[in-house]
């Protein structure tokens, strides 16, 4: 039997690959967002655990790593593992929110805020895409540190 990734595993493992740099506090917050389906009361939980006293402590910490605020942050990766759950499983964002116990509206909306695409558009893009557009968005909020990085990394394999 082949060795399939779940798909919080399979998107854990393509952020480790685009962001190498993070400090350990930071991957503890993403490990839990991934892992609890981008809920940001868990990264919040883990933030504590990790010596964070306060919502602002977070976001300090995510900045100082180039990444975006929280909330931003979760929306991200909640896009990534939808579009990687649309990969093994195509189906609709409209019974993926329900999986994810969302109100579609607000995961449309969610897609078209952060990438300027529809849903359709997205999802044909795929992972990678997507994993380069929040790259991209790194980029702008740490002035293109990350894309940098992401691009050194390459030429290194």
């Amino acid at each position: 039997m082949a060795n399939v990734m779940s798909p919080p595993t399979a998107v854990r493992e393509a952020l480790r690959g685009a962001l190498p740099t993070l400090s350990p506090r930071t991957w503890a917050i993403l490990d839990a967002l991934v892992t609890s389906d981008a809920s940001t009361a868990c990264a919040r939980a883990a933030a504590r655990r990790q010596g964070l006293r306060d919502r602002f402590a977070l976001r300090r910490l995510l900045r100082a790593d180039g990444l975006p605020p929280p909330h931003e942050l979760a929306d991200w990766i909640r896009i990534l593992l939808w579009v990687n759950d649309y990969e093994g499983h195509p189906t609709s964002l409209f019974r993926l929110a329900g999986q994810y116990h969302l109100h579609p509206a607000v995961c449309y909306r969610a897609v078209k805020r952060l990438t300027g695409l529809r849903w359709t558009d997205v999802r044909v893009r795929g992972v990678d895409w997507v994993l380069g557009a929040l790259l991209d968005r790194c980029g702008a909020l740490s002035g293109a540190s990350i894309t940098r990085i992401r691009r050194a990394g390459r030429r290194a394999d």
